[in-house]
């Protein structure tokens, strides 16, 4: 009897290190899918340089791992594959908004530092005749708002588009 006993104890204790195993492997996995995720919607917004000027870390799967930890709902749930599909993103739109927050204080300290507005003092460019130079370094301006510096993507685009197709008709003149 003391030995069945026993024996299930052990079987159970090796049961839990299992279950255990297991959830850190699937937190691991999804603290890289996090990570993943949060770092490509933020890059939608703004480019990694920015983040970087303002030193706003993008997430990386440690950081993810700290989030997941610190959310404390390991609960049984937890093996149920919806719940932690929908678990994670509501930490995704959580950590997403929380990032974006840091990113505007900080762009606003940046800005309130130089003098500048809120909306940005760079606006008169819409209507100006540009060269790829110009647009490029205008683009890297933190001072400009995502709609701004979508604009001025989507016109540095069509100038290269240009210029690209300025130099396919020109004739190759061989001396």
């Amino acid at each position: 009897m003391g030995g069945a006993k026993t024996r299930l104890g052990m079987e159970s204790e090796a049961g839990d290190q299992k279950l255990d195993a297991k959830k850190q492997l699937q937190l691991k996995l999804m603290s890289k899918e996090l990570a993943n995720s949060v770092s490509e919607a933020l890059l939608t917004m703004h480019t990694e340089a920015e983040f970087e000027k303002l030193n706003i870390p993008l997430p990386d799967p440690e950081s993810a791992m700290r989030k997941l930890k610190k959310m404390k709902e390991f609960t049984m749930n937890w093996y149920d594959k919806d719940f932690r599909e929908e678990w994670m993103l509501h930490v995704r739109e959580l950590w997403e908004n929380e990032l974006l927050a840091q990113f505007e204080e900080a762009l606003q300290a940046v800005q309130s530092a130089m003098g500048v507005g809120a909306k940005g003092a760079n606006i008169e460019t819409e209507g100006k005749a540009m060269s790829i130079e110009e647009l490029q370094a205008e683009i890297e301006n933190l001072n400009l708002s995502a709609e701004q510096r979508k604009k001025l993507k989507i016109k540095l685009k069509k100038k290269k588009q240009k210029q690209k197709q300025k130099q396919e008709k020109k004739p190759v003149v061989f001396d």
